[in-house]
């Protein structure tokens, strides 16, 4: 689909302006734009924070700045009733924003700001950003856009538009942008439709100047500090603007800009930001791009890391074969960018599906340390924890194997030893500085107490584990016992691991047959001899595991966890939120279709839950969420990630754990570690 903006008057003159000044804020207009809400791309597309940054730029511009609110077009697209946004001083705007949706953007840009007698424009944009694959343009995504057709202003197009004789020519002689999105590939699905914008344009003229200022170089998504519901970019850039008169800041974007890419050298070196803000502007608007050195920068714009070499290609091709993603990928993909003193990108989970193309990724990145390809980090990382992996499952305790296979302890010495060898030879030729080894695999000291049905109704036998570097068998019951018998049981455990001076459980995990899946174990009450009983959920991480429903789906099973291991627990396709009319006879089918879900999270009602749980059993999902209450679990969950996407589903124990305790609601957390399954003969 392609748009065309036919009809536009062009007024042509050759003739150059001349103003005793850069900006009048009575000449100065402006398009302020923040979208968190995408109608049609659903809740995982939401974003928190543009439409209060939107709002924070147009303090600056119509306070500070003095620019008239009369001259402002701000168009919002907020989460929440647009009432609970902060209004103060931007009345008159309340009154007149609109929504941002394609029409109204278009419409204020090419119609009713080009048609003003303006001498100055800015353009301040918060919210989602593509570029286009092939030309690279920059697209930033309307409230109304769908998969079926993703509705965007094409950056690049406007620009020439406005660049062009196609706009009055004795007006809006500077133009500055300001961008606070990502400037990620646009997405490669079949589905996603993404319509060509050419919005015309005539003969560009010389003397009408722009500048635009990206908050991230091409390829990098643009951090968003949820804590705040602010782009870290926008903090950035309202700060190094501060008093700034409107003509001051005309005439010193470039230094403007400096002081922001000053600052995020700092943030990445801190590993608290990984984006590359850049700016762009014609030759004669003062100074130059961030990507051009300067005296005296050297600090603040390292040079770029070596490149892996053709031979090192070749050898790493070898190594990695079709070797699958190990379960520590994301950590080995992590440790190289905090070993290059800079933080990873924002974006959730691995930049790609295999080895290869991650190292691919890596190798067009560079940190803050000299000398150093991101890529041998990376292989080093994952050489140490393959020889972790091969020495544990050599010398395994009494936790199975995982039920879909993992590789033999030989077998993953012997891939350790290839990319050892790879990054000594490497790292030689290449004249990298030499790395300090990873730390160590951590496990959470855990307590796993397994119940089997005794032949006595509502009555179990008993085993319970200490599960720390290895797990051992430190209690069995002689008998059947109630309910009540185990509680009694697992305070006694939990109270002698405590005393025997190594790490104190973090975890308990209950194996419990099907049956037992809505047993409130996170409510069992710890007794206290001042405060009185306490919930073991809010001194534990409580889950329950179902090992006895998982053999005949572990292939799925096993499968389904190593992706989320590999992801470090974030992906957008990890988790996956259930409304009641979603549970139907297909949806264990439909659950293990992806790769993803790993995560199901009910917001259903009780009498539903256990049909989803059955679901996730059968399609081999490892962990599932809900209310024991009915309630819906979603709303809460909203306290661990503002979406589903930026969960971390391996942190979910400690997190519920903490929901528990702030809010008291009765989560139940299925939790099922195919890696960490405890032995399954039967003391029947």
């Amino acid at each position: 689909m392609s748009t065309h903006l036919p009809g536009r008057e062009r007024v042509r003159s050759p003739h150059q302006p001349v103003h005793s000044h850069v900006a009048s804020p009575k000449r100065t207009f402006a398009l302020v734009v923040g979208v968190e809400r995408y109608e049609g791309m659903g809740a995982d597309w939401d974003l928190s924070g543009p439409a209060r940054d939107a709002l924070r730029f147009a303090r600056w511009l119509t306070g500070t700045a003095g620019v008239p609110q009369a001259n402002v077009r701000l168009l919002l697209s907020p989460l929440d009733d647009p009432a609970a946004l902060d209004w103060r001083g931007l009345e008159e705007l309340r009154e007149r924003h609109t929504e941002a949706t394609g029409a109204h953007v278009e419409h204020a840009l090419f119609d009713d700001l080009a048609a003003c007698d303006g001498e100055f424009l800015w353009i301040y944009w918060a919210g989602h950003g593509f570029q286009s694959r092939g030309r690279a343009e920059m697209l930033l995504l309307y409230q109304d856009a769908t998969p079926q057709l993703l509705r965007h202003l094409n950056l690049d197009a406007a620009l020439h538009w406005w660049h062009s004789d196609s706009v009055a020519a004795r007006g809006y002689t500077r133009q500055a942008t300001l961008v606070d999105a990502c400037r990620l590939p646009t997405p490669l699905d079949e589905r996603v439709n993404v319509p060509t914008h050419d919005y015309g344009g005539g003969t560009p003229l010389p003397w009408r100047k722009q500048f635009r200022v990206y908050a991230s170089a091409p390829g990098e998504a643009a951090g968003n500090n949820g804590a705040h519901a602010a782009g870290v970019f926008t903090e950035e850039l309202l700060a190094a603007l501060g008093t700034r008169t409107l003509d001051a800041a005309a005439r010193e974007l470039t230094a403007v800009c400096r002081e922001i890419n000053a600052r995020f050298a700092e943030l990445r070196a801190k590993g608290r930001a990984w984006q590359t803000p850049q700016f762009l502007k014609d030759q004669d608007w003062d100074g130059c791009s961030f990507l051009d050195l300067v005296p005296g920068s050297a600090e603040a714009f390292p040079a770029p890391a070596p490149r892996l070499d053709q031979r090192a290609w070749d050898e790493l091709g070898r190594a990695f074969a079709a070797h699958p993603l190990p379960p520590y990928t994301y950590d080995a993909y992590a440790w190289a960018f905090a070993q290059a003193g800079c933080a990873p990108p924002p974006t959730p989970g691995l930049p790609a599906a295999s080895l290869i193309e991650i190292a691919h990724d890596l190798d067009a990145r560079h940190g803050e340390r000299a000398g150093l390809p991101l890529v041998l980090p990376f292989v080093r990382f994952l050489r140490h924890r393959a020889t972790e992996a091969g020495d544990a499952d050599n010398g395994a305790g009494v936790d199975a194997a995982a039920p879909g296979g993992r590789a033999a302890g030989g077998g993953e010495r012997a891939w350790a030893r290839r990319l050892e060898k790879w990054e000594k030879t490497t790292g030689k030729r290449l004249g990298a500085p030499a790395l300090p080894p990873p730390h160590p695999a951590g496990h959470t000291a855990t307590l796993v107490v397994r119940l089997e049905p005794a032949a006595r109704p509502e009555r179990y036998l008993v085993r319970v584990w200490l599960r720390r570097e290895r797990s051992r068998l430190v209690w069995e019951s002689a008998g059947a016992l109630s309910l009540a018998e185990v509680r009694t049981a697992l305070l006694d455990r939990l109270a002698e691991a405590r005393a025997d001076g190594g790490p104190a459980p973090a975890r308990v995990v209950v194996d419990v047959p099907f049956g037992l899946l809505a047993e409130p174990f996170d409510e069992w009450p710890v007794p206290h001899p001042r405060r009185g009983p306490r919930a073991l959920g809010t001194l534990y991480e409580v889950v329950v595991s179902c090992p006895e429903d998982r053999p005949a789906h572990g292939s799925a099973w096993d499968r389904t966890w190593a992706w989320l291991c590999a992801h470090g627990g974030r992906h957008p396709d990890a988790v996956r939120v259930l409304t009641a009319v979603e549970v139907t006879d297909a949806l264990a089918a439909e659950l293990e279709a992806g790769e993803g879900p790993a995560c199901v999270v009910t917001h259903t009602e009780q009498a539903t839950t256990a049909l989803v749980l059955d679901a996730v059993l059968e399609s081999g999902v490892p962990v599932a969420v809900w209310r024991r209450d009915g309630q819906p679990a979603a709303p809460l969950l909203a306290r661990v990630a503002e979406r589903p996407a930026d969960i971390d589903v391996l942190a979910l124990p400690g997190a519920v754990r903490t929901l528990r305790h702030t809010t008291g609601a009765p989560f139940g957390v299925l939790w099922d570690d195919p890696s960490r399954v405890t032995d399954h003969r039967s003391l029947a």
